[in-house]
Order: structure tokens, then C-alpha cells, then sequence
């Protein structure tokens, strides 16, 4: 298992991202613009449908089996990446399938290459967690926070079995969950994942060496990122917590857009812990900050008094090497349904 947590300069990943589209477009003009291709393309036996998404690091559309006709997510990276990261995510899906066998993994179905792409196809999902929860608070349910509760508590279950293998996360935000055929959330996307322990030796956690790039969406990082520390179990219990707020409809300060508040060029890059945004988000996201928004909140008095302070609160003073105590804080919002 070797793993590493590694931060990256995100500047030419957006480049290969966007190479990538275009050498798709140019191999499959025909199909994309809808001109004289009869068939969509077959890439190794699955038949190429509509694009899903577009990340940093590559693009992901949905695909048949030619012969099954069972759908995936196809993701396609190219070969000209200066990172391989779909190696890296495809190794770490297939020992979370190996080690867990649970349903809210995906499925590594197939990992290859097809001409000058690397390609992975995984269990395909039709709804995102941020579409599910658009539609519960639309409906105006009379126990939609019972539901948001619900699903809060099936999250951090999910992390207390990931961390139980010593896999970190590293890059939650909404678009990294989906809701499967029985409205049970699911992980995805594994691209930045890692161990936490040392290669070889799952008794020792690894050594902490502080870092200058933020691991992950700057928006959903942990206040320890921030200061540069290596990631831990800590950080991600963070981040679910800051993804709590968005689902619990609580918008804090370093949610909004920053680009208005920009005047001239900056020396740093968006991921960069020195960045001007990052300074606000870390100042924000301290504990002070964040426990004084949510002591102040107007909206929601009672699920930030009652469950999300005692949930940061809990998270906040973990040690770097320390595990997070689940049981505690799943109930915390069982106590909700």
C-alpha cells in the first residue's frame, strides 16, 4: 500500500484537463457534434455516452457494456497528464473493494489503457448528494432535517470504516458524494486519497511534515490544512463537518465567492496556503470564528447549538495522530430520527 498524501500545483493539471477535452474531441468529433457517426465510440468494451463531469485531472462519461449492457462511470485521463492520478485512485478503489465489500464504494469494474488514454470504469450513480438535497429541502418536508440528519449520520459511518483501513479522503466536498438506487449515500472519487500510517506498518501514523499547497477544495479544507499540517483523520471529519453546513442550508463566511475581493495580481497560487483567500478561510474556519458564527446564527438556533457545535467542537481539539471518536459523533444526529 503505498499511498503517500501528496499536495500539488494545480496550474498545469487545469492545462492537462483541458488537453485532454480536445483530444477527445478531435478522436470523436463525429459523435460529439452529431455529424455523419452512426455508432457512439467503444472504448475497451464499453460504449461512450454523454460526458458526467470534467475534473482537474480528467473527464468522466457515462458507458455501457457492450455486451451487459450494465452502465458505468468511464473516467479518462490522458496520457500526456503530468501526474497519473487515476492509477493511484484505481489501486486505492480496489483495496477499499478488497478490504470493505460494502455498498457505498464504488465498484472498480475495469483499469487499463485504450490508445493514448488511462481509463477506469466504476459503478455508475444517477443522483449527486448535492441534487438529493436540493430536493428534500424543494419538498418542504415536515421532517426534512430528520432526512439531512439521517444521511449525515450514514457519512461519517462511511469514514469511520475508510479510516478503518487507513485511507484518508482528502478532497470532500458535495460533488464527491452520490445517492445509490436505495438512497443511501456514497463515496467517490479517490484521486487525492492516501494512507495515514507509515507504508508497511499500519501501528505507526505517518510523521507530519508541514506543507505550502492545500490538499483538496480550498472550501471544504480543514483549519489544520490551513496551518500547513500533513492531512490526518481530523481533517476529514472537518470537512464532512463543513459539508454538514451546507447541507443544514448554514452559509459561513469563506463559502461566498472571493474573487470580488481580489485587486491585482497575487504571487501565490489558488492552493497555496499563503494565497489571500486562504488566509480568510483559515481565519474563518478557526475555531474562534467558527464557534462565534454559530453561536450567533439567526437561522437553525437549534441544529447548531444542539448537534453541529458539539460536532466542530468534538473534531477540533483531536490530536494529529488521535482517532476520532464515530460512535460519539453519530450519535450526536441519531439523536435527530
Amino acid at each position: 500500500m503505498g499511498f503517500t498524501c501528496e499536495s500539488t500545483t494545480r496550474s498545469t493539471l487545469f492545462i492537462a484537463g483541458d488537453d485532454l477535452e480536445a483530444i477527445l474531441y478531435n478522436q470523436y468529433r463525429d459523435f460529439y457534434t452529431n455529424t455523419v457517426m452512426t455508432q457512439p465510440p467503444v472504448i475497451h468494451k464499453y460504449v461512450l455516452h454523454e460526458k458526467l463531469g470534467k475534473g482537474c485531472f480528467s473527464s468522466v462519461f457515462r458507458g455501457v457494456h457492450k455486451i451487459t449492457n450494465r452502465e458505468v462511470a468511464l473516467k479518462i485521463e490522458s496520457d500526456a497528464a503530468p501526474l497519473n492520478m487515476l492509477k493511484r485512485e484505481s489501486k486505492i478503489i480496489s483495496y477499499l473493494n478488497k478490504e470493505l465489500a460494502v455498498a457505498y464504494i464504488p465498484t472498480l469494474f475495469w483499469y487499463g489503457r485504450y490508445g493514448e488514454h488511462i481509463c477506469m470504469a466504476t459503478t455508475f450513480y444517477q443522483k449527486t448528494l448535492t441534487t438529493h438535497i436540493a430536493e428534500l429541502w424543494k419538498t418542504s418536508k415536515p421532517n426534512i432535517i430528520i432526512e439531512i440528519a439521517l444521511l449525515s449520520y450514514q457519512i461519517i459511518e462511511i469514514f469511520q470504516h475508510v479510516h478503518g483501513v487507513f485511507i484518508l479522503h482528502c478532497d470532500i466536498k458535495p460533488d464527491n458524494f452520490m445517492i445509490n438506487t436505495n438512497g443511501k449515500v456514497v463515496l467517490i472519487d479517490f484521486g487525492l486519497a492516501c494512507l495515514y500510517v507509515e507504508s508497511g506498518d499500519t501501528t505507526k501514523h505517518r510523521h507530519n511534515e508541514m506543507k505550502e499547497h492545500l490538499v483538496g477544495s480550498p472550501k471544504y479544507a480543514s483549519y489544520f490544512l490551513h496551518e500547513g499540517f500533513t492531512p490526518a483523520r481530523r481533517d476529514d471529519m472537518m470537512s464532512i463537518g463543513y459539508l454538514f453546513l451546507t447541507m443544514f442550508k448554514i452559509e459561513m463566511p469563506w463559502s461566498k465567492d472571493m474573487t470580488k475581493d481580489m485587486s491585482g495580481p497575487n504571487e501565490y497560487p489558488l492552493y497555496h496556503i499563503m494565497h489571500p483567500h486562504n488566509i480568510i478561510r483559515k481565519k474563518m474556519k478557526s475555531p474562534e470564528q467558527l464557534f462565534k458564527n454559530l453561536q450567533t446564527l439567526q437561522n437553525n438556533k437549534m441544529i447548531s447549538k444542539n448537534y453541529l457545535l458539539p460536532y466542530f467542537a468534538n473534531v477540533y481539539r483531536l490530536d494529529i495522530i488521535e482517532t476520532p471518536d464515530y460512535y460519539t459523533l453519530k450519535g450526536l444526529f441519531s439523536t435527530l430520527y
